[in-house]
């Protein structure tokens, strides 16, 4: 699969082209970003019989059901345009004419893994959104296999003190075990296993059901939108090599809102199992006020001091270049807010508002507040009491980030965004005030200090 592009379709209101050209895809979003609305795309495009079958019944006239089926494509139009029609399009060609059925595509989500009160496999396997025809015919040919793969991986890989057995049935109802403490449920799980335990039995019986899923063609897709949600920093990642190694000859769409878990993975597919690396692309998904963006794209990355050059060529167009100058700008903000973990979701007003603030920002490589929190609370309960407030004070002053120039640049850039920038990242420029090549000098002098700024924060030596 090369690309998908998208238009006024669920939160994206612009034109949005996602580039994969047949590579896998570690994609970062936080929640709000557009991740969702990107699995909902797939959805539409290779399960829309399914997502109409649910709505549509026999007894309904043509009528009736253009009708319900009108409705349902409504639900997937942007909300402040819900009286113009989506484009989704697959390799260039529309969703409507895509041949999916050259494609083998399963799709999980968080949503599939939530446990209310049992596992029933059978009514697990229909809600997700897999290439299963006749789900009890391939529960009684491989529940088995299933059961036995699930509690090997269960013990050998995750080294759990938890099993599953399968009962042959309607709902193919599954009981947990935990032997250490002699429990053994297959109702109202939640009272008795912790969330996590519940999602990782729940994950290995999808990805093990998805791995018996007869291949009927070459073109084989695994998106899995923020599955691993509720794991441990470990359990994440043995789930991402368990994954990448199980489904190599998938093209895999991974999409997290955990920066940590991100960088893990990202680490995991670019330097430990080398032989991946060519195969993945790992990027950001962000919401900027000019509609979303990945972090690989040519204008987020582009070395500010580009822009002296273009400024001082005959007949530069002063607006278009303050327009794309903010632009540049809201992605530095992303690039810092992600780097203290202030959270990326936000307007880039209101992250810059944040650190603005001057309020004391902590972190320590990929350490935290959080983590200096914990080291605080081993301090209080040692043994050795003396000088506690001094050692207390020395770990703080470990973590703590000097933002003096940080500070210093971003009010006077916020200056300029409010006086000369803000106006021209509106669709009409008509009536605002147009930027003066002297405006635009400085900007350009203040965004370099910015990134220069970004760039020290990251080795952790701003002064």
């Amino acid at each position: 699969m090369n690309k998908i592009e998208l238009e006024n379709l669920k939160c994206f209101a612009q034109s949005f082209e996602f580039p994969l050209n047949q590579k896998n895809l570690l994609l970062y979003g936080e929640n709000g970003s557009g991740k969702s609305s990107l699995t909902a795309a797939f959805q539409l495009i290779f399960y829309r019989e399914k997502l109409f079958a649910a709505s549509v019944s026999e007894e309904m006239t043509e009528e009736e059901r253009a009708n319900v089926l009108s409705d349902i494509l409504d639900k997937y139009r942007f909300q402040g345009r819900k009286n113009q029609p989506f484009c989704l399009m697959i390799n260039g060609q529309d969703y409507d004419t895509f041949p999916i059925e050259d494609y083998q595509v399963s799709v999980l989500t968080h949503d599939d893994v939530e446990v209310a009160d049992a596992i029933h496999l059978s009514n697990i396997l229909q809600r997700a959104f897999l290439p299963i025809t006749d789900i009890r015919s391939f529960l009684e040919t491989h529940a088995e296999q299933m059961e036995q793969e699930v509690n090997r991986l269960l013990h050998e890989h995750f080294m759990e003190d938890l099993q599953i057995a399968i009962e042959r049935g309607n709902d193919y109802t599954c009981t947990l075990s935990e032997n250490s403490l002699q429990l053994a449920f297959d109702q109202n799980l939640p009272h008795y296993f912790n969330e996590a335990k519940l999602h990782m039995a729940t994950i290995l019986l999808l990805l093990s059901a998805v791995r018996r899923i007869p291949n009927t063609t070459e073109r084989r897709l695994l998106l899995l939108d923020d599955l691993l949600t509720s794991m441990d920093a470990s359990n994440r990642t043995y789930f991402m090599r368990f994954i990448v190694e199980t489904f190599s000859d998938c093209q895999i769409l991974f999409f997290t809102h955990n920066i940590n878990f991100y960088h893990t993975a990202r680490y995991l597919v670019h330097e430990t199992i080398t032989t991946e690396k060519a195969k993945w692309v790992c990027t950001h998904l962000y919401k900027f006020s000019f509609g979303h963006r990945l972090s690989n794209n040519e204008e987020a990355q582009k070395d500010p001091s580009t822009f002296t050059a273009e400024l001082n060529s005959p007949g530069v167009n002063l607006v278009n270049m303050g327009n794309r100058l903010r632009q540049r700008f809201e992605y530095a903000i992303y690039e810092i807010s992600q780097l203290l973990l202030l959270g990326a979701v936000e307007e880039p007003d209101k992250v810059l508002a944040r650190i603005c603030n001057q309020k004391e920002c902590y972190f320590n490589g990929e350490k935290d507040a959080a983590d200096l929190v914990d080291e605080i609370q081993v301090t209080l309960n040692a043994e050795n009491q003396m000088n506690l407030a001094t050692r207390i004070r020395e770990k703080i002053d470990k973590y703590r980030i000097e933002m003096t120039l940080v500070h210093e640049i971003l009010n006077v850039m916020k200056l300029y965004q409010k006086a000369s920038l803000h106006p021209l990242s509106h669709t009409s420029v008509q009536g605002s005030h147009a930027p003066s090549q002297k405006e635009l000098k400085q900007t350009i002098l203040l965004l370099k200090k910015l990134q220069a700024a970004i760039n020290k924060l990251k080795d952790k030596r701003i002064e």
